[in-house]
């Protein structure tokens, strides 16, 4: 059972399922792993479903706010299209889970190019500079042992 915990942990449902047909189990066992494996696959499933549902989402609000040209847009639906076709038709998910990443990374990258762009031309409108904003602290630590 720990075997196949860690490999569901990883995300290798693939592996999992392997090992939990070895004859190693007995058929009780190897019941009980079906149901965690089945449970496993309705989560990873659901969550799957839900980030495809958000990036639908952020592409409808992308739209309102003309960031995305209709062509764009049109483009993305399809893509979103074909990847809920993939999660009907597919039992392993996991290449659809990494496409609805790689689109929503696309999606964030051309919001942040767009307010990029959209600050610059407040700038220019202004006439002066605005302040930029400081860049996230990356790797601070506060020290409670010192006095």
């Amino acid at each position: 059972m720990t075997a196949i915990q860690l490999q569901l942990a990883n995300d290798n449902l693939d592996s999992a399922e392997k090992t939990s047909s070895l004859p190693v189990f007995t058929r009780l066992e190897r019941q009980q792993l079906q149901k965690v494996l089945a449970k496993y696959r309705k989560q990873q499933q659901d969550e799957i479903w839900k980030d495809l549902r958000e990036t639908e989402t952020m592409i409808e609000q992308a739209s309102r706010m003309q960031i995305f040209s209709e062509q764009d847009r049109a483009g993305f639906a399809a893509r979103l299209e074909r990847l809920r076709q993939g999660l009907s038709i597919s039992r392993n998910h996991s290449a659809e889970a990494e496409e609805i990443k790689k689109l929503r990374q696309a999606i964030e990258r051309r919001r942040t190019r767009e307010a990029t762009l959209t600050q610059e031309r407040l700038q220019q409108l202004s006439g002066e500079e605005m302040p930029k904003p400081a860049p996230p602290a990356s790797d601070w630590r506060i020290d409670f042992t010192s006095d």
